[in-house]
């Protein structure tokens, strides 16, 4: 496979300035930028772009190709993390953790280790949310299928499938769900140009904001009537924007999460009942 370089650009800020900093970045046409905290007062954050960006400002600019950016984003973590009820457990070590249930997963060089906020805000509404069980389940974007297993844990009389547009991601997240003996099923697909196969209650869909914007008039036909619509993968800045586009398409917003950066909303597909109230945490 040949493979295609790209630019990494460093730059420092202040936390107060990263937001403003992030904006200007995507403005001119940088598609990943993920911020480092050195210190109370220094941020570093991490620019993705294709080669044609102007970096000159950035205090450091290196060319890398897509597999050391792969490797990059995806690289595991050897310690349990714990998500609400479940430990989240590398294959091969031990449970650390009696009180939890454990999820054996092996990440792979795919997305979804756990470490990941958005992945943590997802786990969490999965655990949290009070709706009727779903019939369907759908995980978009599925990487090693630890939001599947999470939805299958709390749901486990409903029919749990997961996509992604990276075959690994398939392979992987199908082993793992062998190792759980959980019995969700994926299969590959580019949810931008292709449907699923059909529509589902509660849908998952932990993806790049760049990814979330266009898909979201996708996603309102996708969910069944009254059904329930999870979204993380937001960085902060992208809000105001994400959140409009999800209303504009038919969604109603039930509760929204910001930890670490990352935005998270629950979002349900029609009216919502006199005893659900929308909130925000912060974390």
């Amino acid at each position: 496979m040949t493979s295609v370089s790209y630019l990494r650009a460093w730059y420092h800020c202040r936390p107060a300035e990263s937001d403003a900093l992030s904006d200007r970045l995507f403005a001119k046409g940088v598609w990943s930028v993920t911020a480092h905290t050195d210190t109370d007062t220094n941020i570093r954050l991490e620019a993705i772009s294709d080669l044609d960006i102007d970096h000159r400002d950035a205090y450091s600019v290196e060319t890398i190709s897509d597999n050391d950016w792969l490797t990059a984003a995806t690289c595991t973590q050897s310690d349990s993390l714990i998500i609400g009820q479940f430990e989240i457990i590398p294959i091969g070590q031990s449970a650390q953790h009696p009180d939890k249930t454990p999820l054996y997963i092996n990440p792979d060089a795919v997305f979804g280790d756990g470490h990941h906020p958005s992945t943590a805000i997802c786990g969490q509404y999965l655990q949290d949310i009070k709706i009727p069980t779903p019939d369907t389940i759908l995980d978009i974007g599925t990487g090693s299928g630890i939001l599947a297993f999470i939805a299958k844990h709390r749901f486990p009389t409903a029919d749990v499938t997961g996509s992604d547009i990276d075959p690994a991601s398939i392979a992987r997240a199908t082993d793992n769900s062998r190792e759980n003996k959980l019995g969700c099923t994926f299969y590959e697909s580019d949810a931008l140009t292709q449907t699923p196969k059909s529509p589902a209650d509660l849908i998952i869909a932990n993806l790049p904001t760049d990814i979330q914007l266009p898909l979201a008039p996708r996603l309102a036909q996708w969910v069944t009537p009254g059904g329930t619509l999870i979204l993380s993968g937001i960085w902060e800045t992208w809000h105001d924007e994400v959140l409009r586009a999800y209303l504009a398409a038919g969604f109603l917003v039930i509760a929204e999460t910001i930890q670490d950066q990352w935005c998270g909303f629950l979002l349900q597909k029609g009216p919502i009942s006199d005893s659900t109230r929308r909130h925000t945490r912060k974390a």
